[in-house]
């Protein structure tokens, strides 16, 4: 199958290793694991992300920064798109949606009934404005439905957003549910010692957004020390909530911040080295109900005790007590109460640990994601008569 993935934004590779980036690394290189042959279309640095993969990729030059430079460099995008279609034999163009150049490529697919064509949906601006006034997100949520109408198939990362997504009747596209995933890793073996009195390090790595509450792991690891529990907290990442976070945790010897990382360096230093915990504390709110957080995925291939708040993803696919510890999100109490569980029984992390790796392995690979989402373009190949 001949492929087409479109990264619409001028900026996407260009401003470093990012979540986006290895999701759409994993997407080509998964696709390509899985037979597909695949084309990548987007800006600078596109030709370095995708180095270590086996696709073809298709950079466009810049053409500036702001409002003005980002249409017309999508322009050029779009016309370099019609003419891969026009001059190669094509079966599908996957697109990143985002409702500011959904309008152009709505247009693009409606013109090429040769291929198949497929939204990625990662969020809508509905989800994303939420400190609107309601009747404007309403009036959002209508007019991307209508765009996503112009696809063969839209693809949601998470059940919510399948659900919000809608569309019926004969001519809606098919939404196929294709959550994030990511790629093993060769993470050291713990080498902590067999006595047992190693600290144990409870390790964040991502974003500092709202839609975490970091607050909340900080107050409960202050809780956890108090009850004489020796334990670390290092936090890596950086965002809107760093400032708050090092505020917070200034005076306690026992937390460290460490900004921006990058994920392929961090772990040469040795970062799971001894004993760990990772932390994926989702607030219970819209953002994290709708995501599908690349560092779930990512956690569960390093085969580490992982403790998650009881939402969105985690909640949905790991099991409480065999392959994930949970917490009530918000919950203080119910949140240092597992850090302490994990501090002191040994055993339960490694159980933890090893279950989580073993079902990763087994369905959350990017090679096993795409030959999902292989599996249900091709129904929608064979449903619209073309098979």
């Amino acid at each position: 199958m001949q492929i087409i993935y479109v990264l619409p934004k001028q900026t996407y590779f260009s401003q470093g290793r990012r979540g986006r980036v290895a999701h759409a690394i994993g997407v080509a290189s998964g696709l390509s694991a899985n037979g597909a042959n695949v084309s990548v279309l987007s800006g600078p640095g596109t030709v370095e992300a995708m180095k270590h993969t086996d696709v073809r990729c298709i950079e466009v030059e810049a053409v500036g920064s702001g409002f003005v430079s980002e249409w017309r460099w999508l322009t050029r995008v779009i016309s370099r798109l019609e003419e891969e279609l026009e001059r190669s034999s094509v079966d599908a163009v996957l697109v990143r949606y985002a409702v500011s150049n959904g309008f152009r490529f709505m247009r693009v697919f409606r013109k090429n009934h040769s291929c198949l064509t497929c939204f990625e949906v990662n969020s809508l601006a509905y989800h994303q404005y939420h400190t609107l006034p309601e009747f404007v997100r309403s009036l959002f949520m209508m007019i991307e439905r209508r765009i996503l109408r112009a696809a063969d198939m839209n693809n949601a990362v998470s059940s919510t957003l399948s659900n919000d997504l809608g569309g019926t009747g004969q001519q809606a596209p098919k939404i196929a549910l294709i959550p994030n995933a990511a790629d093993p890793r060769n993470i050291p073996t713990t080498n902590s010692k067999d006595d047992g009195t190693a600290r144990v390090r409870f390790i964040y790595m991502g974003v500092f957004q709202p839609y975490y509450e970091l607050d909340l792991v900080v107050e409960s690891f202050s809780l956890l020390k108090q009850r004489g529990i020796d334990a670390e907290l290092h936090l890596y990442g950086d965002g809107p909530q760093y400032d708050a976070i090092e505020a917070m945790t200034e005076s306690d010897a026992d937390v460290s911040l460490y900004g921006r990382y990058d994920l392929d360096e961090l772990l040469k230093t040795g970062v799971f080295d001894g004993e760990v915990v990772l932390l994926l504390p989702n607030r219970g709110s819209g953002m994290s109900e709708i995501g599908s957080p690349i560092k779930f995925y990512e956690y569960m291939s390093f085969g580490q005790a992982i403790l998650a708040s009881q939402v969105g993803q985690a909640w949905e696919v790991l099991e409480s007590e065999k392959t994930c510890l949970f917490y009530e999100p918000g919950n203080i109490e119910s949140c240092s109460a597992a850090m302490q569980r994990l501090a002191e029984d040994k055993s339960l992390r490694q159980e933890l640990g090893q279950n989580v790796l073993s079902g990763f392995l087994a369905n959350h690979t990017w090679r096993a994601r795409m030959k999902e989402f292989l599996h249900e373009l091709r129904q929608v190949n064979a449903d619209s008569g073309n098979a």
